[in-house]
């Protein structure tokens, strides 16, 4: 699953809360304590909140909100706007947007999903522990039209701090008990009733990512994908590429990557978008410092010069040694190649005794934009995995 997911925050002026909507007012005018009057003590239309999100994200078109509410997602007193929105004026309501008040600002995360028209079921605390996770329905295989059916599953996101992130292998136990014994019932009716059709193959899909991502079988689905992947017909070449890209072990990324050689052009385009989606699948997570000892770190929109980002090393990972350099990307989704240098000697920046990796990127060819409070560095390290860091920042106009 390729998951692309940003924070933006933007301050606004605030009037006195009021417990009552009048006309003309919108969500920032009222409490967002979870102790009443606030704003969830308020009737508000799917048109209202759409209002309100188009304003604090800055979207350019009209967001449309399929369905939405106020609860507190992370336990923390402050209630949470969840809503499931369309920005493509297609109503197909494929993210999530979550926004937090933070004094003066609203923080808006935004997480791709798949056609949610209601919220019903879609968060729940699966831990016991107060907060509530996002059951995230996701694409497994990309859209090839009405008469190919897509499979899909639930990623599980859970609270990182400010953010709610991909939490989905800490979950196996819910996997296993809530999700798998459904798909295995689905798969074996298909294959009595329907034997041999796309459906079947789907449904053999979605089974299998249940039993990887629940821990009972981490390769589960290669075989097949791999007779796939030499398969006759396009569509089961391009199911293929999704499979085996989601597993990612040496063996399906060898298969994966002749996939992007096949006489049919269509094959190679999905291939190749299989591959894009390997860093967002597959990394490990490295912490960075964005202008080091400078926290918020402010990035202004008409600077011309560079951004220092600071790679963190540990005791177990020496960044100037193991990042390839020339693979780093930084900016607002962290895909932006903006790299300009980097200091290979290395440089203790947070006074740990350990030497960090110090680059600089090109302010202008991160694409920040107002309202961004995160950036994100991505890139491999020299054995070829994948990695990806993401920190704070503040975004000012001049």
């Amino acid at each position: 699953m390729s998951v692309r997911h940003f924070v933006s925050t933007i301050a606004l002026g605030l009037s006195l809360f009021t417990p009552f909507a009048v006309f003309g007012q919108t969500p920032q005018s009222y409490s967002w304590s979870d102790t009443p009057p606030n704003v969830a003590s308020t009737t508000w239309t799917t048109q209202q909140i759409g209002t309100f999100l188009t304003t604090i994200t800055g979207a350019l078109a009209p967001i449309t909100v399929a369905d939405f509410t106020f609860a507190d997602l992370d336990a923390d007193g402050q209630l949470e706007l969840l809503a499931s929105v369309d920005f493509s004026g297609r109503q197909l309501f494929n993210t999530f947007v979550i926004v937090r008040r933070q004094s003066n600002n609203f923080e808006v995360q935004q997480i791709e999903t798949l056609g949610v028209q209601t919220l019903q079921g879609t968060y729940a605390d699966l831990k016991g522990d107060g907060r509530e996770e996002l059951l995230v329905p996701t694409a497994l295989t990309p859209y090839l039209g009405a008469a190919t059916p897509q499979a899909t599953w639930t990623a599980i996101y859970g609270w990182n701090g400010l953010l709610l992130v991909d939490a989905s292998s800490q979950f196996t136990a819910y996997y296993q008990s809530m999700i798998l014994p459904s798909l295995l019932q689905a798969l074996t009716h298909l294959q009595a009733t329907s034997p041999g059709t796309i459906q079947v193959d789907i449904a053999q899909i979605q089974y299998d990512k249940a039993l990887r991502i629940s821990g009972q079988n981490p390769t589960a689905g290669l075989s097949l994908a791999l007779s796939w992947a030499s398969a006759g017909d396009s569509t089961h070449r391009i199911l293929a590429a999704a499979v085996l890209a989601d597993i990612g072990t040496a063996a399906a990324l060898t298969a994966l990557h002749g996939l992007a050689t096949d006489p049919d052009p269509d094959v190679v385009i999905y291939t190749q978008a299989a591959v894009q989606s390997l860093a967002a699948l597959h990394f490990t997570s490295v912490q960075i410092l964005i202008k080091p000892g400078s926290a918020p770190s402010p990035i202004s929109l008409s600077a011309h010069g560079s951004i220092p980002v600071a790679i963190l090393s540990t005791s177990k990972f020496n960044a100037p040694t193991s990042v390839q350099i020339s693979s780093l990307t930084f900016g607002s989704t962290g895909t932006e190649k903006s790299l300009l240098i980097c200091n290979s000697n290395g440089q203790d920046v947070n006074g740990d005794g350990i030497l960090d990796l110090v680059c600089h990127f090109d302010s202008q060819a991160a694409s920040f934009q107002l309202g961004d409070a995160s950036a994100t560095l991505r890139g491999q390290l020299k054995d070829g995995t994948n990695i990806a860091g993401r920190a704070t920042i503040v975004v000012v106009s001049d």
